[in-house]
């Protein structure tokens, strides 16, 4: 998908960012930093997770489904499907291709995709939290302004020197700035250096924002802004 944007064959995309049972989606960390990905708006999106097979449930002997959705459903899987073998898939859609041609396989996503390929919902609603939400990030190049309820995205990777990653975070305290997410990636240019994503509260045109950023830089070997956009306001 960030492909298909950042070669102008599509004007925007749609990828999955963080989940609020699973935690942050690796794929698309990796591919913001890879791909020097503009992110232009977010949206949060309730997530409901069924097990679909066209068995019953005693004849079920594997689950397929993308390593975020096993995650999100781990409670049900140890307690109804123990002996299960799980399989990882590319995305819940293949997990169910898998499931509609092997008996006996059960897959984990949503219902339309089980109506789409012809497979049957077993148990519905199986995700460990009732409240299961994705965080969803829109890649595109429009550059959104202020509107006084922004969110921002920034990747860096710090000095190396001791106490770098600690005064990066603090130029964002001294300046007031609220954190809402932190995480890191391996840099994929040198064993052991990683790559940090942060989102902070504010736009980046924002005075106290544009501060916390000018100063962080000063500890980062490397810093960039993916983008500053609206903060989503409802789930969908």
């Amino acid at each position: 998908v960030v492909e298909e944007v950042m070669h102008d064959r599509a004007d925007y995309g749609l990828v999955p960012y963080e989940n609020s049972i699973g935690g942050s989606i690796t794929e698309t960390l990796d591919a913001i930093a890879e791909l020097d990905a503009p992110v232009c708006a977010e949206s949060m999106v309730a997530i409901d997770q069924s097990l679909m097979a066209n068995c019953p449930p005693e004849e079920i002997h594997a689950v397929a489904s993308k390593p975020e959705a096993l995650s999100q459903c781990g409670k049900f899987l140890a307690a109804n499907l123990p002996h299960a073998e799980i399989i990882e898939t590319t995305s819940t859609s293949a997990a169910v291709v898998r499931a509609a041609a092997a008996p006996g396989t059960a897959a984990i996503g949503c219902r339309l995709g089980g109506e789409i390929h012809g497979v049957k919902v077993v148990f519905d609603r199986i995700q460990d939290r009732r409240e299961n939400i994705t965080r969803f990030l829109i890649i595109g190049r429009q550059t959104p302004g202020p509107t006084g309820n922004d969110r921002t995205t920034v990747q860096f990777q710090t000095m190396n020197r001791p106490g770098a990653l600690v005064d990066v975070l603090a130029s964002f305290r001294d300046a007031g700035v609220n954190l809402t997410h932190i995480d890191k990636r391996p840099s994929r240019m040198d064993n052991w250096q990683y790559t940090f994503f942060i989102d902070l509260e504010g736009h980046q045109a924002d005075p106290a924002v544009a501060a916390a950023l000018e100063d962080a830089r000063a500890h980062c070997a490397s810093l960039h802004v993916r983008g500053s956009y609206p903060r989503s306001t409802r789930v969908l």
